[in-house]
């Protein structure tokens, strides 16, 4: 039941999720998203994507991206056609619509990471970022399932508590492993249900929100790294973690540098498991800016089609999303696990990538500081 006086758009079974809600729907203004998106030199996608975006069902004239910015690729000249639709392109507002281009091109991978961290910082705790890869098409649904998600596990009350570990929300499957190979294989339901969303550490480079409170670590930890680079402890850490299983893509994708502050903190990404439609989808007409040039042939992957009708709830088992605490949960491996597996992991991996000392009775999580990550080798913070 919701809440008297509570103002809620008009049902619809556009809106058939808000039903799922009781005195968490007070918070139904409060989230709000930006997007950002790095082009590359394939003019055409950006177009395609910037009309999804513009075409898509909002929840209400209040529940539109607060703003949209393009980043140009300055390695290109802007083509004639792409300078014209951008010049008239106004979503979501004229005065909410921003063009950027750098005056170089990033020259190695942790410039391409600094570009991308740096495009974007939360002006509150309630402002997350959606980076999508030009290449990317969205659903028309898209607003609503991250509206939908954003509520559910980061304003509900009853699972606020378990939700901290949660860092954002993908659009999509993940396209591979991290070692990178694929297909990716997302966990199979019980017989006669509908896919799980699950949870899965890797952040999604091409399509995915990125909430407040974490791409503000992001962009401490980045910066503090490129300052004080973080010392290891081989004398603290009994058990050295196994390392990351990083394909060359990932290794040089700008998600790299922050992997370390991801596993530190036994964080993970939201991802959808839709059986036969998917909200984003990105297309490989031309090799992204954001990732490098596929070698060799792969193993065709059969795109689903984007979800044309509001089949959110229909898709999700028992037509809701599951609590939080009951989402399958893949490791760094591709491999089922547990949670208690990732905070051991998390306090053994912090160990390794810090002198600092750290407290094995804080679940790592917890903490939304990095003064925890960098210290001089006696243990003490490097500030």
């Amino acid at each position: 039941m919701l809440p008297t006086g509570l103002s809620l758009p008009p049902f619809s079974r556009e809106r058939g999720w808000l039903t799922k809600f009781g005195f968490i729907s007070l918070a139904w203004h409060k989230p709000s998203f930006e997007i950002v998106i790095h082009a590359d030199t394939h003019s055409g996608n950006l177009e395609r994507l910037l009309k999804s975006l513009e075409s898509a069902s909002y929840p209400t004239t209040r529940h539109r991206p607060k703003s949209l910015t393009v980043i140009l690729n300055p390695s290109v000249p802007l083509h004639p056609f792409t300078k014209s639709f951008l010049s008239s392109y106004s979503f979501p507002s004229p005065s909410r619509t921003f063009i950027r281009r750098p005056l170089t091109a990033p020259r190695n991978p942790l410039e391409s990471a600094r570009q991308y961290i740096e495009s974007f910082y939360p002006d509150s705790d309630d402002t997350s970022v959606l980076v999508l890869d030009s290449n990317a098409e969205i659903s028309k649904w898209y607003y609503h399932y991250l509206l939908f998600t954003t509520l559910e596990y980061k304003y509900s009350s009853y699972q606020y508590y378990d939700t901290v570990s949660l860092f954002g929300v993908s659009l999509e499957e993940p396209p591979s492993y991290l070692n990178g190979s694929s297909p990716f294989n997302v966990p199979t339901p019980p017989k006669g249900n509908q896919p799980s969303p699950f949870l899965y550490p890797v952040p999604n480079t091409r399509a995915a929100l990125f909430f407040p409170k974490y791409w503000s670590q992001f962009h401490a930890y980045f910066s503090k790294n490129l300052l004080h680079p973080h010392i290891s402890s081989a004398s603290g850490n009994d058990t050295e973690p196994v390392p990351f299983p990083l394909s060359d893509v990932a290794a040089n994708s700008w998600v790299a540098p922050i992997l370390d502050i991801i596993r530190a903190r036994g964080y993970a990404m939201l991802y959808p498991a839709f059986a036969y439609e998917s909200l984003a989808i990105v297309h490989h007409e031309q090799p992204s800016y954001t990732r490098s040039p596929r070698k060799g042939k792969k193993k065709a992957v059969k795109e689903k089609p984007l979800m044309e009708k509001n089949n959110l709830l229909d898709s999700l088992p028992n037509g809701d999303l599951p609590v939080y605490s009951r989402l399958p949960l893949i490791d760094w491996w591709g491999r089922p696990a547990l949670w208690d597996w990732v905070e051991v992991d998390a306090l053994y991996y912090k160990k390794y990538i810090s002198s600092c000392m750290v407290e094995d009775t804080v679940l790592p999580w917890m903490i939304h500081d990095v003064d925890d990550i960098f210290c001089d080798p006696d243990g003490n913070s490097s500030d």
